[in-house]
């Protein structure tokens, strides 16, 4: 037994592709986590108030500094299932980042709903981001466009 990962057998590795997402990703959590653990203070924006709203009992930069932590675990895990390929952690990592993503959107259309916030932008773009993650986490180890893009470039 070794602490380094063996190679998946062929046909169950994760693709290029699919590790280029993972990495993604893991930059998007990461980098997002580590702001709000730096400088909650930067997050004035009316519209975030929905998002720190999620965690009530916490004054709003404690609430946005939890959130940097839970932005790190998630890019740490996603950055690990890049790096190895595992299947297990791209699945644990997307299936996280899709409820914090969710959770975010729903921070946002809370803002807009209370009067804080006066643009959709934030509850589309979020929603988004986690619309892409569910179509990975079917089968993170391929790019569900993958055929896609290998049939068009043959044609």
């Amino acid at each position: 037994m070794t602490l380094i990962p063996q190679p998946a057998p062929p046909g169950q590795r994760m693709t290029p592709r699919a590790r280029a997402y993972m990495a993604i990703c893991a930059s998007r959590h990461l980098f997002l986590g580590v702001m709000c653990l730096w400088r909650p203070q930067d997050f004035t924006s009316g519209s975030f108030d929905g998002v720190k709203d999620f965690l009530w009992l916490l004054h709003p930069d404690t609430a946005l500094m939890v959130w940097g932590a839970v932005f790190v675990v998630v890019g740490a895990l996603a950055g690990f299932a890049a790096f190895t390929g595992n299947e297990d952690a791209a699945r644990h990592a997307l299936f996280v980042s899709v409820v914090t993503t969710f959770m975010w959107a729903g921070g946002f259309a809370w803002s807009i709903l209370t009067g804080t916030s006066a643009g959709w932008s934030g509850v589309i773009v979020w929603s988004a981001l986690a619309a892409k993650d569910l179509t990975m986490l079917r089968d993170p180890l391929r790019n569900p466009f993958e055929d896609l893009v290998r049939h068009g470039s043959q044609g």
